[in-house]
């Protein structure tokens, strides 16, 4: 994307909504809309997106200066341009630049050194924020929810809380059977800031991925539970990478493989209902899944190898919150994968006998299916 046509979406977004722009709550959408105008670009054509960084940041901080002269909120223009300028700056536009990421290079010592030196810094709410505002995946399915953040950790409380389980997240990495280059890959990707349930993501997914390995999975499988979220799911719209996006798919694929990617991907985009409700009105397996939105050039067909995975996946993620938490209500979740039970791994039958000791019966809605 040139110059030109980074002020020109700015401009065209800034006169669409404009007028909207009466508070800060729509001050901050404004922002979104026009990190999503800029990210269409780099996608529908991807040779041509090559953003001219020099020319474009000097551009970028010339019109935010001179929007933030012109007296109508001054401070949300100034605050809406700079969040432009960070997500530039990381992100190169989108994420579909050809200068990816190099994920490849991490040792030992430099990721342990680096996983200490943020157990030791105590952020403020901004830092977790800004995962969420600098990544324009999220804006697709949550524009909201960096304010939802922003607004919650205005509680001190809360943001000790935070805190404490980013902290916590980062203890679990550095003690994690894992390589390197994949603890190196999490810690790029921020994700002891971003929240899941009872946990950070970098938490809960190290305990997926450590639960699956104790059920006797190979690494192809417990690969799909340390980042079975990364491309967000029918319920966690928090989309870290995007899976239609090139090189998102690349970083993934250099550190798992294409066959454990394609598995993420399945798991990212299936719905878990039809899945398990269809396996028990069938008596057997089920030979494709439903996806929750449009996916182009992605099959939804199911080898007895896919379903295995993505059987055991649903099992192990819904009953990891229960046993960090120890709390029987997080099982909940998993009542209707007790319909799965048959078709388990030892591990995973064990973990739905926990379930059933629980929640002995239900009717569909009782077990999460309406």
């Amino acid at each position: 994307m040139s110059s030109a046509e980074l002020i020109a979406c700015w401009s065209n977004a800034d006169e669409r909504h404009r007028r909207e722009r009466t508070d800060r709550v729509q001050g901050y959408q404004c922002a979104a809309e026009l990190k999503r105008l800029i990210l269409l670009i780099p996608q529908a054509n991807q040779t041509a997106a090559t953003l001219d960084r020099t020319n474009g940041y000097a551009s970028v901080h010339e019109v935010s200066d001179r929007r933030a002269g012109r007296g109508h909120n001054k401070e949300m223009d100034r605050r809406a341009f700079m969040q432009l300028v960070s997500y530039i700056t990381i992100l190169g536009c989108g994420g579909s630049s050809t200068d990816e990421p190099d994920d490849g290079e991490a040792t030992e010592g430099s990721v342990q050194a680096l996983i200490e030196q943020r157990i030791a810094e105590n952020i403020d709410a901004d830092a977790f924020v800004s995962v969420l505002n600098t990544n324009p995946n999220i804006l697709r399915r949550a524009p909201t929810v960096a304010m939802s953040y922003r607004t919650a950790l205005r509680d001190s409380a809360a943001l000790a809380y935070f805190n404490e389980r980013r902290v916590q997240a980062l203890k679990r990495l550095r003690v994690a059977d894992l390589e390197p280059r994949l603890k190196m890959f999490m810690l790029d990707l921020q994700l002891e800031k971003v929240d899941h349930s009872v946990a950070m993501c970098m938490d809960h997914f190290i305990g997926v991925y450590e639960l699956l390995r104790q059920w006797g999975h190979p690494d192809e499988v417990a690969f799909v539970g340390l980042f079975h979220a990364i491309y967000g799911t029918e319920f966690n719209v928090i989309d870290l990478l995007d899976y239609n996006a090139a090189g998102d798919r690349a970083r993934v694929q250099r550190m798992v493989g294409e066959k454990t990617d394609r598995w993420i991907v399945l798991y990212s985009l299936m719905t878990a209902c039809p899945f398990a409700r269809g396996t028990r009105d069938a008596g057997a397996p089920v030979r494709e899944v439903e996806f929750f939105e449009p996916a182009h050039g992605i099959s939804n067909a199911l080898s007895e190898e896919d379903f295995s995975t993505l059987a055991e996946l649903q099992v192990a993620n819904a009953y990891e919150p229960y046993l960090a938490t120890g709390k029987t209500g997080e099982l909940g979740i998993a009542r209707k994968l007790t319909w799965l039970r048959e078709y388990l791994s030892t591990g995973g039958r064990r973990a739905i006998d926990n379930v059933l000791a629980a929640f002995p019966s239900g009717s569909d809605a009782e077990m999460g299916c309406p």
